[in-house]
């Protein structure tokens, strides 16, 4: 089956939700894309004013769900990381991204104030600034949780086309 391209393969199962403690995590997206922006405050060195560009990004969604009956007060989304392999790939490194793109994150959502901690879930998403992010299997490594609940959630084998 090696003349099988990745394309035509079949798709596996893949485990997206996982539980440790009072914390479950849904893994909703993983992907490659471009974000078209004209607002290149920190994203875009030496831009040229009213121009749109293309910023290639890798993004990140996922849902957090407090467990139990707790009262939430307060959701900690502390860290995110993407790796291919052994290379984290949301690590800013030298010629991770075309020279003139400010490296980091943007986009990110959280909860909703005054809302979020009525339906104990809450919605994250991040578009990291990145170029060149091979296919492959992924690992992707989420701490989150609310109030005192802090969890470490690893999603291994995580398919990004």
């Amino acid at each position: 089956m090696s003349g099988i391209s990745a394309a035509s393969r079949p798709v596996a199962p893949f485990e997206s939700t996982q539980t440790h403690g009072n914390v479950r995590v849904t893994l909703v997206k993983l992907q490659r894309g471009t974000i078209f922006t004209a607002n290149t405050t920190n994203i875009v060195r030496d831009a040229q004013p009213g121009k749109t560009y293309p910023i290639p990004v890798l993004d990140i969604a996922y849902q957090v769900e407090a467990l139990g009956n707790e009262p939430i007060k307060a959701w900690n989304t502390q860290d995110e990381e993407i790796a291919m392999g052994t290379k984290l790939v949301t690590a800013v490194t030298p010629n991770s991204q075309p020279e003139n793109i400010i490296g980091g994150s943007s986009g990110s959502v959280g909860p909703v104030e005054g809302r979020s901690t009525e339906f104990r879930v809450a919605a994250f998403e991040t578009q990291y600034r990145v170029a060149g992010v091979p296919s492959g299997d992924a690992t992707v490594t989420i701490k989150t949780g609310f109030n005192d609940n802090n969890e470490t959630f690893v999603f291994a084998n995580v398919p990004l086309n």
